[in-house]
């Protein structure tokens, strides 16, 4: 409202303030939600074979898992590919991976504090594996089982905010 001078009042300036301060919020707050819709995995893509050879230097942190089944007929795991990956929510990632082997990676959500993926591998004839999973910070979620020259692929993908 304006006086009979035709400036604003005080009473217009303080609800113009408060608008800017609501509007300020919200935009605020939209940016945190679009943060929370997105995430950073890591992917490992590691080669399991029956020779002897142990686990990589790299990937220590997950020998106790490859010593379990149905890990454990394997004797040697080699980090072939690693590769950090930004996922927006419902967006296919696409993946680098040895050889013929495509594939992308999905964040679909979150469940608790696990975060909801899809893993969708194509090998080399064309014929599609699609696995779900869930990954939280120090848990990975892992796929394995395609064919590689030596034994087989195993696909180990962890993400966080």
């Amino acid at each position: 409202m304006t006086d009979t001078n035709g400036r604003i009042g005080s009473g217009t300036w303080r609800w113009l303030a408060a608008a800017l301060v609501a509007v300020a919020f919200m935009a605020a707050g939209n940016g945190r939600a679009e943060a929370a819709e997105r995430v950073i995995c890591r992917v490992l893509t590691v080669e399991a074979s029956p020779a002897e050879g142990g686990v990589d230097k790299a990937l220590l942190p997950y020998a106790e898992v490859f010593a379990k089944p149905p890990f454990d007929g394997f004797h040697s795991f080699r980090l072939v590919h690693e590769k950090k990956y930004e996922l927006s929510l419902g967006t296919d990632g696409e993946l680098e991976l040895p050889g013929e082997l495509k594939g992308t990676l999905q964040f679909n959500g979150r469940e608790g504090k696990a975060l909801k993926l899809t893993l969708n591998l194509t090998r080399p004839d064309g014929r599609q594996v699609v696995v779900e999973g869930k990954s939280s910070s120090g848990t990975p979620f892992i796929a394995a089982g395609l064919r590689s020259g030596t034994g087989r692929w195993v696909i180990a993908v962890e993400c966080r905010d």
